[in-house]
């Protein structure tokens, strides 16, 4: 068996050495190790933080700091969150943004007829029921230094033109002299019922449908029209296919009228014809009846671009 060697000395001049040298490194890795410990500590109550309770009072609530940071603004001198009107055409949309579309950090709040703010878009948001609530957006976004829209009280009161160094950094160059907002109008949004809001627009686009469709007249002349009469008639014809009418046309005899030759009544027929290509409008369906009899005419107009 081979002998164990004999323990070595704890207090020899190697240990001792490397004790000096531990004891000069450790403030460094003691503070590098606290600072490490710092940033985890913080992500760590960051990340286990819950989400904010989907229900309870709508009130108010200190808005997010993203506003109001550093490099918060742009070369518009305000957020680029903020939805303006500009933001708005350029989206090129037919509706302004709606819940999570909006992302300015502070908006005005309508409910029940009554303005609320400036609130917290996102706490708003957390106080929505998502199944039959949402958020939109009814006017964006106005900056301090915007021109005063007609109507304004302000205009009204005869505000005088602000200075161009006096106005804001939201007002665009080279816009002309006038009164201008003096403090910037936070985006108006409203809380609204999805249901009662789906029905709103299933109407509204019913009546644009039905105002798109070509409204339909109908006129009647005789066989025997006089030429005043007909003069008359023919303008009222041209008005309404100007407009891209729809035009049922009937002709045919006035009982105890004048009695007219079949010359005559052909002669009138291709009078109408020419008023009708003049006007570069169309016959939509085939003629019905026959000259001498009730004849109808179904005429549809075209609306002439202006250049």
């Amino acid at each position: 068996m081979a002998a164990l060697s004999s323990p070595q000395c704890l207090f020899n001049s190697r240990a001792a050495l490397q004790r000096v040298f531990s004891l000069a490194t450790s403030p460094a890795q003691a503070r590098h190790l606290a600072a490490t410990g710092h940033v985890l500590h913080s992500q760590v109550r960051t990340y286990a933080a819950g989400p904010p309770p989907r229900r309870g009072p709508r009130g108010h609530r200190s808005v997010d700091s993203v506003a109001d940071g550093p490099g918060a603004n742009d070369d518009r001198g305000f957020s680029p969150l903020f939805t303006t009107a500009a933001d708005i055409e350029r989206s090129q949309k037919d509706r302004m943004p709606q819940d999570f579309e909006i992302k300015d950090p502070k908006i005005m709040v309508l409910e029940n007829g009554s303005i609320a703010g400036p609130l917290s878009t996102r706490y708003v948001m957390s106080k929505l029921d998502e199944k039959t609530e949402s958020l939109r957006m009814i006017r964006p976004y106005i900056p301090k230094g915007s021109p005063l829209r007609k109507g304004n009280k302000a205009a009204e009161d005869g505000a005088g033109p602000t200075p161009t160094s006096q106005r804001g950094a939201g007002a665009e160059p080279g816009a002309a002299a006038g009164p201008v907002t003096q403090q910037e109008q936070f985006a108006l949004c409203e809380i609204v019922n999805k249901f009662e809001a789906f029905l709103k627009e299933q109407e509204r686009k019913q009546k644009k449908k039905a105002s798109a469709k070509p409204k339909t007249k109908e006129m009647e002349l005789t066989w025997s029209i006089s030429e005043h009469d007909l003069q008359t008639k023919l303008r009222q014809l041209g008005g309404f296919l100007a407009k891209g009418m729809k035009v049922h046309l009937v002709l045919g005899r006035k009982k105890g009228g004048q009695k007219v030759d079949d010359e005559t009544m052909r002669a009138l027929l291709k009078r109408i014809q020419r008023e009708i290509q003049t006007l570069d409008a169309r016959e939509v369906k085939p003629r019905e009846g026959e000259v001498g009899r009730t004849m109808r005419l179904h005429l549809e107009g075209v609306v002439k671009k202006q250049t």
